[in-house]
């Protein structure tokens, strides 16, 4: 994701984005996670590319995949669940302040 924001590839920032959704998906260890979101991923697809075309958002997607990231490394499932939180909290704001006003 740092490098396809370097660069300004809206493409493989939101390819970057996704995987990194799909490795935690299968990482929980079960097995449906990652089949029910699968008929989601092109959905997901297309609203990031609409989302991440804002540099601001993949700024703070790369800062709250970084806390997600070492959160899950520390194997602190209360410090997990706040970065996850936090993130989707930072998700709405972005699309409520830079997507959807900016229409």
């Amino acid at each position: 994701m740092k490098a396809a924001h370097s660069i300004n590839d809206v493409a493989a920032f939101v390819e970057a984005d996704l995987a990194f959704h799909d490795v935690i998906l299968r990482a929980s260890g079960n097995a449906f996670v990652p089949v029910l979101f699968e008929p989601l991923h092109r959905v997901l697809e297309k609203r990031r590319t609409e989302t991440s075309a804002v540099p601001a958002i993949q700024e703070h997607a790369i800062g709250h995949h970084q806390n997600i990231a070492e959160a899950l490394e520390s194997r602190d499932a209360a410090r997990s669940r706040q970065a996850m939180d936090a993130h989707m909290q930072q998700t709405l704001d972005d699309l409520k302040q830079l997507v959807l006003e900016a229409k």
